[in-house]
């Protein structure tokens, strides 16, 4: 009898803390997904460039060296990367990688923004295998892709004006 009382009450608290972890989790403040920062699309421009998901999917695929001080090897190599653009602004990004020797799928949804007369990506959420990517290695992504972004449009010396994005296009506006 006294078995089947301690057997009862162990097993309550354990779903008790089971029921409480999901109540908690399900409660849990989310971090908020970036606001689109479009730029100026009324303000003067010199150039329209209009990239495509193929252009977007081949820089993915071979991408352009590391800028000046970050080593190559801290970047992930994607390969058969699809990348879809969407009106509202969002990429959407597939490929696969390899993680300690296997093959990993790969799915990100991106938010290209305009700051400081600057594209930034912003990662609102990524996925390797069926596990949602922490939040420190996408901030680590961000930062890799960003400066990346700053040091090409450094060199050409451009300042982006606004971004138009379209189904299947996203139209830079540069000075």
């Amino acid at each position: 009898m006294a078995g089947r009382i301690v057997y009862a009450l162990v097993l309550g608290v354990a779903l008790g803390v089971i029921v409480a972890g999901v109540i908690a989790y399900a409660l849990a403040r989310r971090d908020s997904a970036p606001a689109p920062a479009r730029g100026e699309l009324d303000a003067p421009y010199a150039l329209a460039l209009t990239v495509t998901e193929a252009f977007i999917a081949a820089r993915i695929n071979d991408p352009p060296p590391s800028p000046p001080g970050e080593p190559s090897a801290a970047r992930p190599q994607l390969r058969g990367t699809v990348v879809r653009l969407l009106p509202d602004g969002t990429l959407q990004v597939r490929g696969e990688t390899t993680v300690r020797g296997l093959t990993v799928p790969v799915r990100a949804t991106l938010l290209p923004r305009v700051v400081g007369g600057q594209i930034e990506m912003a990662i609102i959420e990524g996925r390797a295998g069926v596990l949602a990517v922490p939040t420190g290695i996408a901030a680590d992504l961000e930062g890799t892709i960003n400066r990346q972004l700053r040091a090409t449009a450094t060199e050409r010396a451009v300042e982006v004006v606004a971004l138009e994005p379209g189904e299947g296009v996203l139209t830079i506006r540069l000075k």
